[in-house]
């Protein structure tokens, strides 16, 4: 190649380069919507850090009466009154 042609194929390369518009690399659908998908989760997540604390629930304790009391009442002593003579076996069935 002559310097004569280089030069026209040089001139004529950057014509044509300077006319056509400058185009912006596009990124596929999928990866477009996996960049999307991760940005809303790292956010959620950015928020719940961000959130304070919930409230402890309340202590499950009866309000009246001591837990020894109510211990007490459950021990097999205390459940004697309630139990019945009768066994559900021992009743008569009708049919």
């Amino acid at each position: 190649m002559t310097r004569n042609n280089l030069s026209e194929h040089l001139a004529w390369l950057l014509n044509n380069i300077s006319r056509s518009p400058p185009t912006a690399p596009q990124l596929p659908a999928a990866v477009e919507l996996m960049l999307v998908l991760v940005f809303v989760l790292v956010l959620v997540l950015v928020l719940l850090l961000l959130l304070p604390p919930p409230p402890p629930p309340p202590l499950l304790r009866p309000r009246t009466g001591s837990p020894i009391l109510s211990l007490q009442i459950l021990s097999p002593p205390g459940l004697a009154g309630l139990t019945s003579d009768h066994s559900p076996a021992a009743a008569p069935t009708t049919l």
